[in-house]
């Protein structure tokens, strides 16, 4: 980020996210880097594991479906659509190759026959079985190297954001 000097206004930052250009104020700078931290070590983890994505034939948009499913048994179309940020007819075609491909099954849901659910297979959770041991591997290697005391702190205040973030989406809806 590079400052930017505006007549009249407080010092003001400039950063580029895909390819677009933010103008931030001196006083929200904190936060922003605090998400620009986070994401960079998201991509970072998502890269170690991008090799064992690529070799069963998934793209990193097909592996963020994957891991949003790991955690339940089964979810609706609608829910995935909400929880990931794809337009509905992205996220169609997505689940249709997982579909195709063994990783998820669809049904229709017992207590909404409008609504589709999509469920975890047997491929699916031993893949994402091999997935969280690697990740594991490497955020151990990482966050191994930390002290006892910060790790605790840190987890500690990130879940404390999370936590106000949940909050306000809920006061939102």
């Amino acid at each position: 980020m590079r400052p930017l000097l505006t007549q009249g206004v407080a010092k003001r930052y400039v950063f580029r996210y895909y390819e677009i250009e933010y103008f931030v104020d001196e006083e929200n700078m904190k936060e922003l880097q605090i998400l620009e931290l986070l994401g960079d070590i998201y991509r970072r983890v998502l890269r170690t594991v991008a090799p064992l994505a690529e070799a069963e034939g998934l793209s990193m948009t097909d592996m963020l479906v994957v891991w949003k499913m790991r955690s339940r048994e089964c979810r609706r179309v609608k829910e995935l659509v909400n929880e990931i940020g794809l337009p509905p007819s992205t996220l169609t075609g997505i689940l249709d190759r997982l579909t195709e491909a063994g990783w998820l099954s669809r049904e229709t849901d017992p207590d909404d026959r409008r609504a589709v659910l999509m469920r975890r297979t047997d491929k699916l959770d031993r893949f994402t079985h091999l997935l969280l041991k690697e990740r594991t591997k490497i955020l151990g290697a990482a966050f191994g190297k930390l002290p006892r005391e910060l790790l605790e702190r840190l987890n500690a205040d990130l879940a404390a954001v999370h936590d106000l973030l949940q909050a306000e989406e809920k006061h939102n809806e």
